[in-house]
C-alpha cells in the first residue's frame, strides 16, 4: 500500500515536498486505512539509537575496540554521505571509514569476537 501511495505521489509531483515524503505517506495511510494501521501496529518496534551511534562519533579518534563494539551493537548503521573527505581529520573514525587501506570484508559479530 505504501508503494502504491508513492506511485500516486510521483504521478502528481516532480520533486519531493521535503526529505520526509515517505514518512508523510505512511502517516497518512496509518490514519485513513484500517488494514494498513493494523499491519503497521503489528510491526516490531526498533530503537533508532543503536544504528545512529557510529554517525555520532565520526570526528572522534578511531579506537579499534570501540569500533568493534559499535559494529556489534547493530546489524545496520545510519551514516551520511555529506562529509567531504577533507573533513576526515587524521586518526578519526571518519578517516578510517574513508580509508582504502587494510579494508576487510564485513564479518559477523561472532567472527570479530573470536
Amino acid at each position: 500500500m505504501a508503494r502504491e501511495a508513492q506511485y500516486v505521489y510521483w504521478e502528481h509531483f516532480r520533486s519531493p515536498i521535503d526529505y520526509y515524503v515517505l514518512h508523510h505517506l505512511v502517516e497518512s495511510l496509518y490514519h485513513v486505512a484500517d488494514d494498513f494501521r493494523e499491519r503497521f501496529d503489528q510491526t516490531p518496534w526498533r530503537s533508532v539509537e543503536p544504528p545512529s551511534r557510529l554517525a555520532h562519533v565520526m570526528h572522534q579518534p578511531h579506537d579499534a575496540m570501540r569500533h568493534d563494539e559499535l559494529l556489534d551493537a547493530c546489524f545496520v548503521h545510519k551514516l551520511t554521505h555529506k562529509y567531504p573527505p577533507a573533513q576526515a581529520g587524521s586518526g578519526t573514525v571518519l578517516a578510517r571509514l574513508l580509508s582504502e587501506d587494510d579494508l576487510e570484508l564485513p564479518r559477523s559479530a561472532g567472527e570479530r569476537n573470536s
